[in-house]
């Protein structure tokens, strides 16, 4: 399955449109404007919050942590990891699957992690993710597979990409 995360060309806020290939909008995304800690809202086709999505600042590797969308259930978070110096490294842990996200400025990767441990196949992401470029707003194409992926967690993988792209 191919999502696009469209940003609004203007917009107060960070507005974002979750679509697929087709064009079927799947999620709409906000963030919120004068806050210390960044942080986006993801929103379903009825306008209710589903997640929620916070970064955590003071933390030498980054740090994200994941709510549901009554912003009191937490459901998992996104941990930095140690990595090589074009890339960030993230060990994501929720209730939905464990993945092993290696962010790029324009391209990103996510693996599922199966049995204990860490351990992932290196050789078949579930997830492939990268930017369009010249184009006049931010637009990142996410390819990943549903049966091993959650639509909702792709769109996560994908705004915490915009956040760190944008060094929000």
């Amino acid at each position: 399955m191919k999502l696009t995360i469209d940003q609004k060309f203007i917009s107060i806020g960070n507005k974002t449109a979750v679509v697929d290939e087709t064009g079927k909008q799947w999620f709409r995304c906000q963030g919120k404007l004068f806050r210390f800690n960044p942080n986006f809202c993801i929103y379903d086709l009825y306008e209710q919050p589903i997640f929620y999505i916070k970064k955590r600042y003071f933390r030498l590797l980054g740090r994200f942590d994941l709510y549901r969308g009554d912003r009191q259930s937490k459901f998992g978070t996104m941990k930095g990891r140690l990595h090589a110096p074009l890339t960030r490294r993230f060990r994501m842990d929720t209730d939905m699957g464990k993945y092993y996200v290696i962010e790029g400025k324009w391209n990103s990767s996510a693996y599922a992690v199966t049995g204990a441990g860490w351990k992932f196949d290196k050789k078949h992401p579930v997830l492939k993710m990268h930017k369009k470029f010249f184009h006049i707003r931010d637009r990142f194409f996410v390819d990943f597979d549903e049966t091993k992926m959650d639509p909702a967690i792709a769109t996560i993988i994908g705004l915490v990409n915009d956040m760190i792209f944008h060094n929000k």
